[in-house]
């Protein structure tokens, strides 16, 4: 795969997980197990197949000791420097992206570590290459989200939808905005329709939050300290941007001695290449046919989405249905996500005695798994104590938890630290970190922890 050393890659796992059940104690998000390794793992191994060979990760600094011996672990090629972001301060993306900005000096590419796909991010490149673009959005038309029963009490996870409008012809990013902003109607700029008469609405796209930006939009969201989040505010401003035009009352050279620098001015950020406006005036190339304006219809905002194969398969494991249906999946999927990265089922440094383990089933280094039980479709973590005429089918068991004698668990997440006691019985349910089950428990959607103030869902 060939290298992008135009591109920098900025991978952000800066953030708390607040859509995720958010357990005091608990791993970081990027570092929750999906499969046979952390979350982190899979953005990471998409940038190093894709031919990355640096990757600056953004973490809390509360965390980064934690997340750095997760990751060492993964045995990457990559060179990864660690940012690290205080935890007392409420920092969205666009405001992680800030911090790094010092240690980008190309163009930069920007993805979440809850975003997990097949997806082969080269044709995302070129098309940013190919129009010289200021901005390039990955998107996915991956049609209804699968149901999946959760643990825990019953809640309703309202899914996030983003109207998305694209230029049929161009692939131009014209329109972007939460479907929230709008209540029952919708109205266009007549500018934006003139310039794009035919393009296509969505409202069931998924945005991966994986973006390619010009290094000058660096420089533009320095000066916006007000923007806190990329998707929300940074990319809506620039597409909006797409519609208007740069004062003629300062030329490209006053603008690059920062003489005349207006940080309200998106246009004095940027930086026209003279020769590539020379060679787009005096080509035949137009990327549009209808109209009498010139290539890109003279913009210098360009901002384009890239919609993958709908045979594409993408998720962002952002809330706690997600999480559960790419842990149902991850094992059936595993060829295509993974690129032919190693599976180790069952950890060499494990005991295992028990033979009945399907094939569906991880467990992670130095458990121990007695010989009379029974595991389907479940992911063990390290370090953890299964004792005899146990049952576990469809449950997430995390680090150094303990599972007494005659348990049974079905659809659970048991997190780092818990036990549970003696002839227990739990289904849809949710331990927190280090709690006791009592012996005999019968419990149905429910959630176990010392603090409830601890766990939040939704």
């Amino acid at each position: 795969m060939k290298v992008n050393p135009e591109l920098q890659a900025v991978l952000l796992c800066g953030g708390p997980g607040s859509r995720l059940p958010e357990l005091k104690g608990a791993p970081p998000k990027c570092l929750l197990p999906v499969g046979p390794y952390p979350l982190i793992w899979y953005p990471l191994n998409m940038l190093q197949k894709q031919g990355f060979q640096e990757v600056i990760v953004i973490v809390l600094d509360s965390k980064k000791t934690e997340i750095i011996a997760a990751i060492d672990k993964c045995n990457f090629k990559l060179s990864i420097q660690y940012v690290s972001i205080p935890e007392d301060e409420d920092l969205g993306t666009a405001d992680s992206l800030r911090l790094v900005r010092e240690y980008i000096i190309t163009d930069v590419l920007v993805i979440s570590c809850d975003f997990i796909a097949d997806v082969d991010l080269s044709g995302m490149i070129d098309l940013f290459r190919r129009h010289d673009a200021s901005a390039v959005a990955l998107m996915f038309d991956n049609g209804p989200q699968e149901f999946i029963q959760c643990p825990g009490p019953s809640s309703k996870v309202k899914p996030e939808r983003d109207l998305v409008g694209i230029d049929k012809e161009t692939q131009r990013l014209v329109f972007f905005a939460s479907a929230s902003d709008f209540e029952e109607e919708m109205k266009l700029p007549r500018a934006l329709l003139k310039k794009h008469p035919v393009l296509s609405m969505h409202s069931k796209f998924l945005d991966a939050h994986v973006y390619i930006f010009k290094k000058w939009v660096l420089d533009f969201l320095d000066a916006k300290k007000h923007f806190s989040t990329i998707k929300g505010e940074l990319l809506p401003f620039i597409v909006k941007k797409q519609l208007s035009k740069p004062t003629p009352n300062h030329s490209d050279e006053e603008r690059l001695s920062k003489k005349v620098i207006d940080e309200a001015d998106i246009f004095n950020f940027i930086c026209q290449d003279p020769l590539d406006e020379k060679i787009r005036k005096f080509s035949f190339y137009n990327d549009h046919s209808h109209g009498m304006k010139g290539c890109y219809n003279n913009d210098v905002i360009r901002c384009y989405a890239y919609v993958a194969e709908k045979s594409s398969y993408a998720i962002r494991v952002n809330t706690l249905p997600t999480y559960c249906l790419i842990n149902s999946k991850i094992m059936k999927i595993w060829d295509d996500i993974a690129k032919d990265s190693p599976l180790v089922k069952i950890h060499v440094n494990s005991d295992v005695k028990s033979k009945q383990v399907d094939d569906l089933t991880i467990i992670g280094e130095q458990s121990n798994i007695s010989e009379k039980t029974s595991f389907t479709s479940s992911i063990v973590g390290s370090n953890c104590m299964v004792e005899n005429k146990i049952r576990v089918i469809n449950t997430i068991i995390m680090n150094n938890v303990t599972l007494k004698e005659g348990c049974v668990l079905q659809d659970c997440i048991i997190y780092s630290g818990a036990t549970v006691q003696e002839g227990c019985s739990l289904k849809l349910c949710i331990v927190g970190p280090d709690y006791v089950i009592p012996k005999g428990t019968n419990g149905s959607q429910q959630m176990y922890s010392k603090d409830e103030d601890m766990i939040t869902v939704g």
